[in-house]
This record gives C-alpha cells, structure tokens and sequence, in this order.
C-alpha cells in the first residue's frame, strides 16, 4: 500500500479590521513604524533612521495575523527589535515626551492609525547580519556531512512536527545556511553567545515537511523558540518574550518552536495553501541531541523580519552592512591571531611555560584576551560565554546554572589548572 501523503492545512485568520487596511490590495495599509538607536561598540549610539525613514514598518494586519492578544502587540515588537540588535533595550512612544511603552498603550497601539515608536538600547548592540539568510558568503563552503540528516530526523523525527509529514516527505534543514560554512557559524556564535562551530552541527537544523522546509528558506515564514532569554552581565537572565504571550493556551515557560508567516501575505490569494500546519509544537531534546538554541533562531527571525518590513534609508543600511563587514573581518584576524598564539603556546609548553588559568590568575584584560586567543573551539566560545556572564573572571558559585554540562566540565577543567 502506498504512503499517504502529508495534508497540508493552515487555517487563514478571519480578515483584519477595516481600518488596518486591505492586505489582498494594500490599499490604506496602517503600519507601526520603528526607529532604532543602537549601541555600537567603540562608537556610543547611532540612531538607525532618521525623522522620514523609520528602519521598520511592521503592517498591522500581520501583527493581526499572528493571533496576538491586545496586551502582546509590545512584548511581541520588543523581541523584534531584540532579534534584529540582540540588545536589551526599551520602546518608546516617538514624541517629543518619549514616554516607555507600556500595558496601558495596548489598547491605543492596536486601534490606532500609523504608530511611531522608537527601540533605544540599553545593552551594547550586535546588529544582525542582514546577509545572514543570503546564498552569499565569504567563507569556505564545507563538505556536507552524512550524519547532520541522521541526527536531526533522531531528534525530530520521523514526522515533521509541526505538519506531521511522513518521513519521505521530510529532510533535514539548516537554520543558518550550509554555505555559510564552519568560520561563519563559529564567528556568528562567539558573537550571539553560544558554542556551536560546526555548520551541520545537529543543533543547527530541523526537521521539516518539504514545503515548509523551501518556505523557511526563502523567508516566507520564520519560527520562533520561546521563551527567549537574555543574559544579564549580572550572572542573571532575563525573558525577553514568554511563550504564553504567543499563545494564551500555553504556560509562560512552556519550551515551544512557533511557526509565522513573515516575507508571505497570508491572505493573498496567490498565497500557497499552508492549511493544517500547527502554530506551535513542543521543543525535543534528547540526551544525545541538543535542540537548535534560541539564539540561532531568533537571529535568523530577525534578519526575516528586517527583510520583510525594512523601509529603512541607505543610510541605516549601509551602517548594517558596515557593521556585518567590520566583525566578520575582525573575526578572520581573530581567527588569524589565535592560530599564532596557539603555535607560541606550543613552543612556550616545550620550554617549561607557566599555566594560564583565565578564572583564577589575577590578569590584566589584555591578559586575559591574549588568553582567550590561544583556546579553541569550544573551548575559546565557552570562555567568551562564561566571561560574559561573569566579567569579574570568576568561576561560578554551585548556585549558578551553567549553560551546559560540556561547559560545566570545562570549567571544572580550568578550576584546576588543566587547560591553558
């Protein structure tokens, strides 16, 4: 008997009121217009847009279509500045006053016409690569490995979970494209604070139905991992987006992917049938097989999101593409630098060399970067992590829950003077 294949259904939501506009036309399309000032290291704020140009206009018929609570528009456009800064920050009502923000606006944000607001940063920003989800890159493609389907399809699997295709109707995809290759994955996550360098790293994928796989991957829709959390430089974290502020029949910390349609107009008639697909499913994590972690998808959510509702000057967009071009660049020396100190570190063992314990020796910051330098995969992105939850280069207390027991042996490591 022949496999069934998978039904494919979404239902469209009911048509947003009137006074959002016409999405099928776009005729009178209201929208919720987004400047940006952000932190850029070694420069202090840069305002992303000026008094015409805003960087985003956000329609409201597709914060409509979301299905979001009145009192989750400002939570739900906080994660998207997040997404697209990867900075903590504050939004603001755009006057003169510039007032926060807050549950009270809800109503007034949703009913109203054209909004301005404007997301300050408050935590030095890291501006999303806005070529992230692009074929482009600069780095070397590397081989595919075999096991990145095997593993993921373990994890996830067999049936997509979010349509339950049957397995032949699935494959494997990337999260961060496979040609942006292991340099870019490695420089993305020193800088978004997590310990994956490996571009078909089983944490790097999903297991999808085919037509949501190509749907992804062109932009069309993006998916979310709630909640989102932000470490503090305090040791702490913080959420940046609950789960139940998308969907009110799920707890705040229930771990869930959400599936939204971004670069597609859900309700054009043009619009491929996604009916029956399901708006949220569990998060699985196995013993073996760690699930993608929040940063990645919320990186690639957020250049979506900038690539469907940009409307930014050349300006702002020159500024993002300086930006991309000056870290990945400063990477490649970094990776250039790390190499060398790994060769002295060999000569400097043979002669009898000192071990350098980055938590415990009393190091000057140029010490300790120097430090930094000559480690190692996950060794040098577990270190900039810990480094970044605990600046005073402090092991933490027993009290303190590291990012994962990988890390937690690395530490114990370093406590003891193992690596150097």
């Amino acid at each position: 008997m022949a496999q069934q294949r998978a039904t494919v259904s979404l239902p469209t939501p009911p048509l947003p009121p009137t006074i959002y506009g016409d999405p099928v036309s776009q005729v009178g399309v209201v929208h919720i217009r987004i400047y940006f000032t952000v932190l850029i290291r070694d420069e202090g704020p840069r305002l992303l847009g000026n008094i015409n140009k805003p960087l985003l206009a956000i329609p409201k018929w597709q914060l409509h279509s979301f299905d979001l609570p009145d009192q989750n528009w400002i939570p739900f456009i906080s994660f998207v500045c997040f997404a697209i800064t990867n900075s903590r920050g504050i939004v603001y009502i755009h006057d003169p006053d510039e007032k926060p923000l807050t549950d009270a606006h809800a109503n007034t944000l949703r009913s109203s016409q054209h909004v301005l607001l404007h997301y300050k940063c408050s935590t030095s920003s890291s501006p999303v690569d806005i070529a992230l989800d692009k074929v482009t890159t600069t780095t070397r493609t590397e081989a595919r490995l075999g096991s990145f389907s095997h593993e993921v399809k373990a994890r996830d699997g067999p049936r997509c979970p979010f349509t339950s295709g049957l397995e032949a109707d699935c494959q494997a995809t990337h999260i961060v494209r496979h040609c942006k290759g292991n340099n870019y994955m490695e420089a993305l996550c020193i800088e978004r604070g997590d310990g994956i360098i490996d571009i078909d790293d089983a944490q790097n994928g999903l297991w999808l139905y085919s037509p949501l796989h190509n749907a992804t991957g062109s932009g069309r829709m993006a998916i979310i991992r709630t909640p989102v959390p932000f470490a503090t430089s305090q040791g702490t974290s913080e959420t940046i987006l609950a789960s139940n502020q998308l969907h009110s029949d799920v707890s705040a910390d229930s771990d869930i992917y959400t599936l939204h349609y971004i670069g597609q107009n859900i309700f054009s008639p043009k619009s491929p049938p996604y009916h029956g697909w399901c708006r949220y499913t569990p998060v699985t994590e196995t013993s073996a097989y760690k699930a993608p972690p929040h940063f990645l998808l919320t990186a690639v959510y957020g250049v979506q999101c900038y690539h469907a509702w940009q409307v930014a000057d050349d300006d702002a967009r020159q500024l993002l593409k300086d930006w991309a071009a000056r870290y990945y660049a400063a990477q490649t020396q970094v990776r250039i630098e790390r190499a060398t100190h790994r060769e002295k570190a060999k000569g400097d063992s043979s002669a009898g060399a000192t071990t350098v314990n980055i938590f415990y020796d009393n190091l000057t910051c140029k010490q300790a970067h120097e430090a930094i330098q000559a480690l190692e995969g996950q060794e040098l992105s577990a270190a900039l992590m810990l480094l970044a939850h605990f600046p005073s280069r402090r092991p933490p207390s027993p009290s303190v829950n590291v990012p994962s027991t990988d890390v937690q042996q690395t530490v114990l490591k370093w406590r003891d003077g193992i690596i150097q």
